[in-house]
Order: structure tokens, then sequence, then C-alpha cells
């Protein structure tokens, strides 16, 4: 039964990573008014220039070395390889090992992919007391990031007791380098800046028309500031009618992230819009861990061409 609700889950994350599907091409309308837009790259971080291909997968193979991430208190965490272009996607290999007394879960919190916040497909990993597994942690919105070269990966993972789900311990940052680190990638920050404050600045990149729910405005987030930061999206309308929306983003301090504002096509059709010719919101950011809020964005304006 465990198994078949962690495949339901997992499948369930896979649409919801697909909403982050077009990459800026036919099946995507412009924002106005543009902005020249600035290399992802600048402030000392690897990015891109020129444009973003429509489907982006590795042009050269990434690969890491056998290495120990992880070596505490019973539990040993060993990244073996690294997995591209499956069906799944791509991803990272990992040994773990439970040397406790106690069955536990090993858990994703974050996945960083060349300074840019990846979602991961859900991982979670059982493993018995006194045994051992090979996993994969696999990413979901990986392309949507512009990441064609993987340079390094970051991973953010928990150990939780299977019986009473209280965690045992947070690994804190792992970090894997790959072949490929002095050529890393990403998205560049083409698009409409609609908001530059606290050290956070946001982009409105494009409006796709492609994905599996409907329609969504495809934003561009650098965090430069030295709070990890989750940003939920508030009082959401499209051309002046209200839309129900549930999208929140987690951007840690110093990083950058590729997200999406999905647009229901269950709404659009209730409000008879075919054409969407403009998008508000408000962007409201707290602390991850404690939900504390920290500062809001006044009304955000997108206009489509």
């Amino acid at each position: 039964m465990k198994k078949i609700l962690c495949l339901a889950l997992i499948l369930c994350t896979f649409l919801v990573g697909c909403t982050l599907s077009g990459g800026g091409g036919e099946d995507t309308k412009s924002l106005v008014p543009p902005t020249q837009g600035t290399n992802a790259g600048e402030s000392g971080t690897p990015g891109t220039s020129g444009e973003e291909s429509s489907s982006p997968s590795p042009s050269e193979i990434a690969e890491i070395e056998t290495q120990v991430l992880y070596e505490k208190d019973n539990f040993k965490i060993t990244a073996t390889g690294l997995e591209l272009g499956s069906l799944w996607g791509s991803g990272v290999k990992l040994l773990l090992e439970n040397g406790s007394d106690k069955t536990v879960r090993f858990s994703c919190q974050y996945v960083v992919v060349n300074n840019y916040m990846i979602s991961d497909l859900l991982f979670s990993a059982e493993v018995a007391a006194g045994k051992k597994s090979n996993e994969t942690l696999y990413f979901s919105n990986f392309d949507e990031s512009g990441i064609t070269k993987i340079g390094c990966i970051e991973l953010y993972l928990r150990i939780i007791d299977s019986e009473s789900y209280d965690e045992i311990a947070a690994t804190g940052r792992l970090e894997i380098k790959t072949n490929l680190y002095d050529a890393m990638d990403g998205a560049t920050a083409d698009g409409t800046e609609i908001f530059n404050k606290e050290g956070v600045r946001v982009v409105a990149k494009y409006l796709s028309e492609s994905t599996i729910w409907g329609k969504s405005v495809v934003l561009y987030i650098e965090n430069n500031s030295d709070k990890d930061l989750r940003i939920d999206v508030e009082d959401l309308s499209v051309n002046d009618f209200s839309f129900s929306n549930l999208d929140m983003f987690t951007v840690l301090a110093g990083k950058k992230s590729v997200d999406a504002i999905t647009l229901f096509d269950s709404e659009l059709e209730k409000n008879n819009i075919d054409t969407v010719e403009k998008v508000e919101f408000k962007l409201e950011f707290m602390e991850p861990e404690s939900y504390h809020a920290l500062f809001a964005s006044d009304v955000l304006t997108v206009q489509v061409q």
C-alpha cells in the first residue's frame, strides 16, 4: 500500500512539473513592456547569454566521482553517479545506509542545481534497520531552468523515524561537483522586471499556453538577500477576474529559481477568457520554516502582448 501511495504521489508531482513546459517556444506569448534582460550569471554566478533553447538537454555528459556526502549518527549517504535523460528526467544516484536500530525514511527538503532551485519528484526512501538501499533522486523542473550543463548539485536531506515521523537528523547542504563545474549554465533573466526590493528580484518572462493544467506566467526569481524565502502568490486575477491559486516557491539565500503561476483552464473557461491580456497578483515573502511574514509586494501587473 505504501508503495502504491508513493507512486501516486510521484506521478502527481510529475504532472505538476509539466506546468513548466514550453520554454519560450511556439506556445508562449511575450509580456510588455519587455526589458533588455540581464544574464542570470551576473554577480559572480554562472549563466548563459543569448536565446534559451526551447527544450534544453545536457549537451555534454556530466559525470561525478563516487563520494560520501554524509556520515554521522549511524547514517551514511553516498553519491554514486548521475542519471540523465531517463523517463523521469535527470537525477543523482544515492546509496543510503541505515546503521541504526530503527527503520527510517530519507526525504528531500531542497535541491539546487547550478544555483537554481529545482523540484524533486517527492523523493522518499525507506530503509530498514541495519540495511541499505540504492535510490535515484530525480529533478522535475530541470529543463525550464535553462540548464544544459550540470556543474553543481546541492542536496538538503532529512532522516525521519518511519514510525513516529520525528526528524532524526537534517543533513544541511550536501554539495556534489561534476566535471562540468566550470561550464555550468542556467536561465537568462529576459523579460519584464516586476519587483526589485529587499534583495529580491522578480522578472516575468513569458506566458506559457501549453501546460497540462492551462496557462502559466513564468517567473525568474533571484534571492540576493541573506535569508531563505518562501514566496506565496496572493490575490491572483486574470483580466480583472479573481482566480484561485495555490502556487508557492522556496528560494534559498543567494539562489535563483524559474517558477510558474498557474492559470487553470477550468477558471479561464468559467470566466469566458479566451485571451489572457492582464494578470495581477501580490507576492508575500516569509520564512520557510516558521512562516513568519517578512515583507510583501504591492499589486504586480503583467500585461500580455
